[in-house]
């Protein structure tokens, strides 16, 4: 039973809060397959694990408790897990639940899979969703949005001063004159939660939004690009996004996005280069 091997798992947690990768690699199979959350690929290997761990704990201080255990069908084990993610400087990336599904072999671990756990919250739907062209006075409230900190660090790549209000104002009225960008201004009952637009970069297309960090969480993300590729039909169009912003990722592969790239560069809310994913929707 898979249930037995609880012990070997809370092993591995310890292990990895307590950055000691050679004790955590000794619960794991000699062929174990282990998805790589932290860079966006499905599996690794059990001589990759070592450099992996070593490249996310230089970039991130990631914690995760097990608070749960379930057995599944075929000798797999449900783990639920509370997993809190930092940056170096301390701020927070992450604070929620996670499932890791793992499979055993000679008594160590073989397989981990990552799964989201379905929060208790109410969830919007694309029905409830209105894309209306963005208007200059919506821009005060996006000015606030986008000066939430840990926002800003998912994000990434944000202005120099996310609290210059004048170059915000400035900048975003000269891009709603733009008849190349169309801009969108997401509300969800009477309340504007975010916005969402399609600009261009060097003669491509691509795709940028910004939610309320109050409505995370709840599907809007989601719900208003599945909209907007409705009103904007431009193929094909991309998005980016840091290599860390999971939330994000998810966001674009529900959407049909396909990841197809890596680039790099200077990310002001980080004060250093670091990656980010290219996806792109044919």
């Amino acid at each position: 039973m898979a249930i037995k091997y609880k012990d070997l798992i809370k092993k591995a947690y310890a292990a990895f809060n307590g950055r000691d990768i050679e004790k955590a690699l000794s619960t794991m199979h000699q062929h174990v397959q282990w998805q790589k959350a932290f860079e966006g690929e499905k599996e690794i290997r059990k001589n990759e694990i070592k450099e992996y761990r070593n490249r996310q704990w230089k970039e991130i201080n990631p914690n995760v408790e097990p608070v749960g255990f379930k057995e599944r069908k075929y000798g797999s084990l449900e783990v639920e897990v509370h997993q809190k993610v930092k940056d170096i400087q301390g701020n927070s990336i992450f604070d929620g639940m996670v499932k890791h599904i793992y499979t055993f072999e000679d008594g160590l671990i073989k397989t981990m899979d990552i799964e989201q756990v379905q929060e208790n919250k109410r969830m919007i739907n694309t029905g409830e969703i209105i894309l209306r062209p963005t208007e200059i006075t919506d821009l005060e409230l996006f000015f606030t949005f986008q000066l939430d900190k840990e926002a800003c660090y998912l994000a990434a790549f944000t202005p120099k001063d996310p609290a210059d209000k004048t170059a915000y104002i400035e900048k975003y009225t000269k891009l709603l004159k733009d008849p190349v960008i169309n801009m969108r201004t997401i509300i969800v009952g009477n309340t504007i939660i975010g916005s969402i637009a399609k600009f261009e970069m060097e003669g491509d297309a691509e795709i940028t939004y910004w939610i309320d960090k109050n409505f995370w969480g709840k599907g809007v993300a989601t719900a208003s690009l599945k909209e907007f590729l409705i009103i904007e039909s431009t193929r094909p169009i991309f998005g980016r996004v840091a290599f860390d912003n999971i939330g994000s990722q998810r966001v674009l592969e529900k959407c049909r996005f396909v990841r197809v790239g890596i680039d790099k560069g200077f990310a002001n809310a980080r004060q250093r280069e670091i990656e980010e994913f290219i996806y792109k929707l044919t």
